[in-house]
């Protein structure tokens, strides 16, 4: 008996845990819940006595499956649920913001379209003039060079980027900006962090 659970974890883990894995019909996995501990390990890793229906273990970037019990042995058992596209991680300086993000295994969102600005923008809280601003992930080494990673689409404001040896950018939306991209030497100046997987 236990040979055979021993050889059903080995199964569970290996189909489980395969980048290729595919939900049923190809479509997109159900969110994950936010009431989930993620690992790193696999599920048959995790101790004897632990709660296994609490824990899902992650497959590939953004995707995680459920571990569950199998006798005494935890166990992949699915579903497979997938991580919200963005992660908000509230006013941040950007030296927390990409940590924050790095620490989730994502980056801290370049938009690629006038469309994915707008999104970000329905993402952030309500507030005042002039909390309406977030952290693009592009940067100047010491202000100098080019953006890395480089951009596939940029919304600078015209005459306004890299004019003083910047090294960060980010997204406004007040006073008329629209979603205008500027950049500046961040200091300790807070923005909405949003990380993107």
């Amino acid at each position: 008996m236990k040979v055979s659970l021993m050889f059903l974890a080995m199964v569970c883990h290996c189909v489980y845990g395969s980048a290729a894995l595919k939900t049923r019909g190809g479509g997109q996995a159900p969110a994950c819940p936010s009431e989930k501990t993620p690992i790193d390990t696999g599920c048959d890793d995790l101790p004897a006595d632990a709660d296994c229906a609490t824990y899902y273990t992650k497959i590939n970037t953004g995707k995680h499956v459920k571990c569950g019990k199998s006798g005494t042995q935890c166990v992949a058992t699915g579903p497979v649920c997938q991580e919200p596209e963005y992660i908000l991680g509230g006013l941040l300086t950007w030296t927390a913001c990409s940590q924050f993000c790095q620490g989730k295994g994502v980056n801290v969102v370049i938009p690629g379209s006038a469309d994915e600005v707008a999104h970000i923008k329905g993402l952030l809280p309500a507030q005042g003039t002039g909390q309406h601003r977030a952290w693009i992930g592009i940067e100047k080494i010491g202000g100098a060079g080019s953006w890395k990673p480089t951009p596939s689409w940029t919304n600078w404001k015209p005459g306004g980027e890299g004019n003083q040896r910047e090294s960060n950018a980010g997204i406004i939306w007040d006073s008329g900006w629209n979603g205008y991209w500027y950049d500046m030497n961040p200091g300790s100046r807070t923005h909405y962090c949003v990380c993107k997987q």
